[in-house]
């Protein structure tokens, strides 16, 4: 049925969303926590010395408003998916009902 796979797609845009944020929620987190280290959590390993973040360079306290600006707009899109997935459900559970 068609119905059904656009029902999926839904979810899985959805779901794909949630996933692709909550990655970029945990790298900016990487960020933060490694500031002023000269390593950060985007490339190499704690030890190596010319790690660097998703910046391509060492995150510096200077980074710091971007990389908390950015972790708020994660969030935000992130609880934009999950509201998605809740409207689905709700819409679901409404048709299941007028089907009773």
């Amino acid at each position: 049925m068609r119905l059904e796979s656009t029902s999926f797609n839904t979810i899985d845009m959805a779901i794909s969303g949630m996933r692709g944020q909550g990655n970029r929620m945990k790298d900016i987190s990487s960020n933060i926590a490694n500031i002023g280290k000269g390593t950060a959590g985007g490339g190499g390993s704690a030890s190596d010395p010319n790690a660097t973040t998703g910046l391509g360079r060492a995150v510096t306290i200077d980074d710091l408003p971007s990389q908390m600006i950015d972790i708020n707009s994660a969030t935000r899109v992130y609880k934009a998916n999950v509201a998605v997935l809740k409207r689905y459900e709700q819409m679901m559970e409404t048709t299941l009902e007028l089907l009773r």
